[in-house]
């Protein structure tokens, strides 16, 4: 009986605590969905949506590295700088006394380059371009991270070099100007030899209508680099640029801008014809009086004011014989003395994403270069 009693006892004991556990169980919440990235396919390839939102990304960009090798076909030209020191200071190298203003003794300064030199130098380069759909059209946001050009003496230091918002037509930030961009980078065709085409970058607000091949431009620029330096009474230079295009021949395009600094008007033409198959034939001319940077800017200072450049052109041809490989020629000149600069390459894509560019160059007189450029893009 006794035994009897304990067994029951402990049964009884056992379903109290197993009860007692059951109702103080904690069960595990079922795992959220997780959120993969989704590929977006409305602005191209490589663009991805930006989790929990409509925006879509792509991030890209490329690193290269170029090596050159250049001979002057003897001592190079001689040319001619001036520049000002404190009146009794130390003559500068190759310096011959001018003349003296205020405290300041004016020199020439001889400068001749050795016969043969070589450069190697690499950059990196980051795009992010984001964009989604909006009532007014697609709203785009661009940046551009790089570091470089650059040498072997030490790291490169990584620099905005594109900050920019576009809602439909409306462009506002910083980038390559509409009077570099619109007329395709000199040769048009990746060359690292561009001969005299200016490259200019400013903050700037423009805006495009484009419809059925056409399409036309009008903007300020406040320029931040080799062309016309803004001032604090003249900061703004105002352009006006149209093209057209058609799948039957190419594109046709020109850009009018006004140097405030100059109060004079520069303009740029060009044409991409594509009319053959696996061919494209580019040229381009750009002019002024000689008073504005827009043409000269690729020249220092001092070259600039002793050559007075009115005009630059260039034009060039390129073959592709096949996925991987592309040849090309091309021809540039400008106003003032041997200026001009003829130009052969290949470009070789051995595999996705990797492209082998070497050219040669030769200048008028004995003057020429050898280049290697190789280029990993992503």
């Amino acid at each position: 009986m006794k035994l009897k009693s304990l067994l029951l006892g402990s049964a009884a004991a056992m379903m109290t605590v197993s009860g007692a556990n059951a109702a103080d169980a904690v069960f595990a919440a079922e795992p959220e969905p997780m959120e993969y990235v989704k590929v977006c396919d409305t602005y191209g390839e490589g663009f991805f949506y930006i989790p929990g939102t409509e925006t879509c990304m792509r991030i890209g960009g490329y690193v290269r590295t170029d090596f050159v090798y250049r001979d002057n076909g003897g001592p190079g030209t001689t040319t001619y700088s001036t520049t000002s020191v404190a009146t009794g200071s130390a003559v500068p190298s190759g310096g011959t006394l001018i003349g003296t203003v205020g405290g300041a003794d004016i020199y020439s300064v001889a400068s001749t380059p050795a016969a043969k030199t070589t450069e190697w130098r690499y950059r990196g380069r980051l795009n992010i371009d984001a964009r989604n759909e909006t009532d007014w059209g697609t709203l785009r946001s661009q940046l551009r991270i790089q570091g470089g050009n650059a040498s072997g003496g030490g790291d490169a230091n990584a620099v905005v070099d594109r900050a920019l918002i576009q809602l439909g037509g409306l462009r506002l930030g910083y980038s390559d100007t509409f009077f570099t961009t619109n007329h395709g980078y000199g040769l048009s065709h990746g060359a690292d030899t561009d001969g005299y085409y200016n490259y200019d970058q400013a903050i700037f607000l423009d805006y495009t209508f484009a419809a059925n091949g056409f399409s036309a431009t009008i903007g300020v620029q406040d320029s931040t680099s080799t062309a016309a330096i803004s001032t604090a009474a003249d900061p703004y230079d105002a352009y006006f640029g149209a093209s057209y295009s058609a799948a039957s021949f190419g594109r046709v395009a020109g850009t009018v801008i006004y140097d405030s600094s100059a109060n004079e008007l520069a303009w740029k033409v060009s044409a991409d014809i594509t009319a053959i198959e696996n061919l494209l034939i580019h040229a381009w001319y750009s002019g002024d009086n000689g008073s504005t940077r827009y043409v000269t800017g690729y020249l220092s200072p001092a070259a600039y004011a002793a050559a007075r450049t009115q005009w630059q052109w260039g034009a060039s041809i390129a073959y592709t014989l096949n996925s991987q490989l592309t040849v090309w020629g091309g021809y540039t000149d400008a106003d003032f003395k041997n200026a001009g600069l003829f130009s052969v390459g290949t470009h070789w894509n051995p595999v996705s994403g990797l492209s082998i560019r070497p050219e040669a160059v030769f200048g008028e007189g004995k003057y020429k270069e050898f280049r290697l450029r190789v280029v990993r893009s992503f």
